[in-house]
């Protein structure tokens, strides 16, 4: 009877032991076959975009250095095109403008050629929006310390540079007074009137003479506007303002009417004897008054004064010195020689967040939306600028254009402290031996734009 027992617990742990291995078996060969699914999902899976890979690095001069980035999005990637300027090595950002006349529109590579005869520029991106028809750009805009436009538009932002270089970006507002005989005169626009009776000044961005006049108004009107619709169907971008002729001339009319209520007021002509500066109250010397079309003087401008203005002619003289003051919103203690407006802000003190609705833009497209751009930021310790600008769509090269969203994380991430987007679209343009890098298809070709930003080496 005992053996039998035995017997029986043998068995019954023989029994145990054998469906043990089996039930071990049964889960480990699903365990090699779900392994073997992941391994080979693996192998097929396409290889990643690098989340940040060098494309092309080239050291244009000390201190200008050219980069080509590949900024991962999605399954696709950014293109982006950096001018890099280390204004510690005698580089500066200038604005320039279009032929120097505040309504002109010129291509980017051609506004660079027109001041670059000592060849000291290497390259250059698109500035501020501009208005349509009228050509004058939006916002704050001053070259060498001489406004081209003065007042802020919306809440939009400003980048200002001093005379070492150094980029301060903010939200700028720019007011500007006459001192003369115990009196301030407040100045209310520069380079256009818009009514009878506010006070003006013209500088050498309204051209020669003023009223300018001009016997083929019309005729001109609808050339340009013909050159304008041109580039428009070249560049087309649905965030862009459609060309109506018939608008176009109603504004050449309403410039015609501003010029014939311009002949007859007082002006002042005067000329600068100091370099102007924004937030520098400039001494100035009185050349002379008049009406009619009076001669644009040299290194000066011209005061006109509106109807009814209490203003005391006869104690004006030729020889007697006044005052121009341009005060910025902002940071009145420092003088600033360049600067304009464009929006929105990308970068604020290395938070990388989009100021779009602040600012006061709304359009889905021009916020959400995978277009071209460009922009300008600075390091926190403002010696490196950083001229941008990011490909459009392009399924060739597998390239996306860049959201503002996009555009905030990607100045950051190439080193930006502060940012603010520019003009683009159709617009975005960066330059380089006189070719427009952003257009793949014709380099020799780009939108006319009102405002550049360059890059300069001063020469010593």
């Amino acid at each position: 009877m005992n053996k039998k027992i035995n017997y029986l617990k043998y068995l019954l742990v023989f029994l145990i032991c054998f469906s043990s291995l089996s039930y071990n078996d049964s889960f480990a060969k699903p365990k090699k076959k779900t392994q073997s699914k992941k391994s080979s999902a693996k192998s097929a899976k396409q290889p990643s975009i690098p989340a940040f890979s060098v494309i092309k690095d080239s050291l244009l001069e000390d201190g200008i250095c050219y980069k080509n980035v590949h900024i991962r999005a999605g399954r696709s990637k950014h293109s982006v095109h950096i001018l890099e300027v280390d204004i510690s090595k005698n580089c500066l950002i200038e604005v320039l403008k279009a032929n120097n006349h505040v309504s002109d529109l010129k291509q980017l590579s051609e506004i660079i050629d027109d001041s670059n005869s000592d060849l000291s520029y290497f390259g250059g991106v698109n500035g501020s929006f501009w208005r349509a028809y009228t050509n004058k750009p939006i916002g704050p805009t001053f070259i060498d310390g001489e406004p081209v436009e003065l007042k802020q538009y919306k809440d939009w932002s400003s980048v200002f540079f001093d005379s070492l270089g150094r980029a301060y970006f903010d939200n700028f507002d720019l007011s500007c007074f006459i001192e003369m005989n115990k009196q301030r005169i407040t100045v209310e626009r520069f380079n256009q009137r818009r009514d009878s009776n506010s006070i003006v000044i013209y500088n050498r961005f309204s051209g020669n003479q003023i009223p300018f006049i001009s016997t083929n108004q019309v005729d001109k009107a609808i050339n340009s506007f013909n050159e304008l619709y041109a580039d428009n169907q070249d560049f087309n971008d649905s965030t862009e303002i459609e060309y109506d002729l018939e608008t176009y001339i109603a504004e050449q009319i309403e410039l015609q009417r501003a010029n014939s209520i311009e002949f007859p007021l007082k002006k002042i002509s005067c000329v600068y004897l100091e370099k102007p500066a924004i937030n520098k109250k400039v001494r100035c010397l009185i050349k002379g008054v008049d009406t009619g079309s009076v001669q644009m003087p040299e290194a000066g401008f011209i005061l006109s004064i509106g109807l009814g203005h209490p203003l005391n002619y006869e104690q004006i003289k030729a020889n007697d010195t006044i005052f121009l003051h341009v005060k910025s919103s902002q940071l009145e203690e420092k003088y600033f020689s360049n600067g304009l407006s464009a929006t929105p802000r990308l970068v604020r003190n290395g938070r990388a967040a989009n100021e779009a609705r602040k600012e006061g833009s709304r359009g889905k497209r021009f916020i959400n939306h995978s277009l071209p751009r460009s922009a300008i930021g600075a390091s926190k310790d403002n010696n490196m600028i950083y001229l941008v600008s990011v490909e459009g769509n392009n399924r060739t090269k597998k390239v996306v254009g860049a959201t503002l969203a996009q555009m905030s994380n990607i100045m950051a991430k190439i080193g930006c402290y502060n940012a603010m987007n520019l003009d683009g679209g159709g617009s975005t343009t960066m330059v380089i031996d006189g070719k427009n890098l952003i257009n793949n298809y014709n380099p020799y070709k780009s939108r006319r734009i009102s405002v550049g930003l360059a890059v300069k080496k001063i020469k010593k």
